[in-house]
């Protein structure tokens, strides 16, 4: 969707990214139950953005290539490495609950929420510090809907780091993008989390009741 509304020029850039970010979450919102990766899928979402817009620059007006591919590049990378290190994570956890509580599948789905967590502070850390460190050459520290506005006004600030001509706007509006998955994976965790807890107390107290009779 967002490809082809770049390549039709229709629309803001912003504004068709948000159109996929969307999609991609209402689609996983609409499920029920078992597990929903939002941050693999938002990472996914991401790196295939950078991908299609890398092989095909030509199709796509530059401000694609410019603002949308170094962010959807440079998150989804950042993304990558704390789901790889979460995944790492739960595998050490699981490892140790076998040997203490024999009880691993519990005390993965406790890991996967905090580490959820975890992940989500990360990614609005670097935000921040990004956007703190910018902030003298754009004067843009505002949310989500703001950055929005603002692509569909036509404010651009173009700034090069490191070689790479990025547009800020654009770059801290997939920042926002990806927080957003991040926030839906935790949410989503905790909740189990909390379920699993709460079952596993039943499952005791009903045991301890049983026990007693």
């Amino acid at each position: 969707m967002t490809g082809g509304l770049a390549a039709a020029n229709a629309f803001w850039p912003a504004l068709n990214v948000l159109a996929g970010v969307l999609t991609t979450s209402g689609v996983l919102l609409a499920l029920r139950g078992g597990r929903k990766r939002y941050v693999l899928t938002g990472v996914g979402y991401c790196l295939g953005l950078a991908v299609l817009f890398e092989f095909g620059t030509a199709n796509f007006p530059s401000v694609y290539t410019t603002g949308v591919l170094p962010a959807v590049a440079a998150f989804g990378t950042v993304s990558s490495l704390l789901i790889i290190g979460k995944v790492i994570g739960k595998r050490i956890v699981k490892r140790l609950a076998v040997l203490v509580a024999k009880d691993e599948d519990y005390w993965g789905e406790v890991w996967e929420a905090l580490a959820s967590l975890g992940s989500l502070f990360s990614l609005i850390w670097l935000l921040v510090t990004f956007t703190e460190k910018v902030v003298r050459y754009a004067g843009v520290s505002i949310g989500a809907v703001g950055l929005l506005v603002l692509n569909m006004v036509g404010y651009k600030q173009n700034v090069n780091v490191m070689g790479v001509e990025i547009e800020l706007v654009l770059m801290l509006f997939v920042g926002c993008v990806l927080v957003w998955f991040h926030l839906l994976d935790t949410l989503h965790n905790s909740w189990r989390a909390a379920a699993m807890s709460a079952e596993k107390t039943t499952s005791q107290t009903e045991t301890t009741a049983s026990a007693d009779e």
